[in-house]
């Protein structure tokens, strides 16, 4: 079983970067893939 996950850092459907991501992901063919999205922005103290 493969797992991959991806840090999309906000990639948008217009990005240069997006065909490139798209092909890593169909050469590893991950049985899950698990996208996440990480904003620094957050706070994360009370």
């Amino acid at each position: 079983m493969t797992i991959a996950t991806w840090n999309l850092e906000r990639t948008q459907k217009t990005s240069k970067r997006l065909p490139a991501i798209i092909d890593c992901i169909k050469k590893i063919n991950p049985d899950i893939l698990v996208l996440t999205i990480h904003n620094l922005a957050t706070n994360t103290h009370n």
